[in-house]
């Protein structure tokens, strides 16, 4: 199951996201929310590659299952996030959003 190395690395690059967003909190230094953007924007190129993977691996389109319509979900959210961010330069909305990602993405484990 090559899709679940790509989407375990990718919530581990997700949680170094949110440490970054969370020191930009705490610091005000706009170099760590720039970081914490970079690391999300490499998270949702691999999240994408295992979406992708795991449809070829499954013969049809990842959103039958719970896992499978998190992770879809997930991975909107973190588009729409990336957007906005990339639009308005909203620095601070990622402190709230990628936990958020992060509670989703962990859910569909369980």
């Amino acid at each position: 199951m090559l899709n679940l190395v790509y989407f375990n690395f990718a919530v581990s690059l997700y949680t170094i996201s949110a440490v970054l967003y969370l020191i930009f909190l705490w610091s005000k230094k706009e170099r760590w929310s720039n970081y914490g953007y970079s690391l999300t924007i490499l998270s949702l190129t691999i999240h994408t590659l295992s979406i992708v993977v795991r449809g070829f691996e499954a013969n049809h389109l990842p959103m039958s299952g719970m896992f499978e319509t998190l992770i879809f979900f997930g991975w909107m959210v973190s588009i729409i996030f990336c957007f906005i961010e990339y639009r308005y330069k909203l620095k601070i909305l990622g402190v709230f959003v990628i936990p958020v990602i992060l509670f989703i993405l962990v859910c569909g484990y369980f």
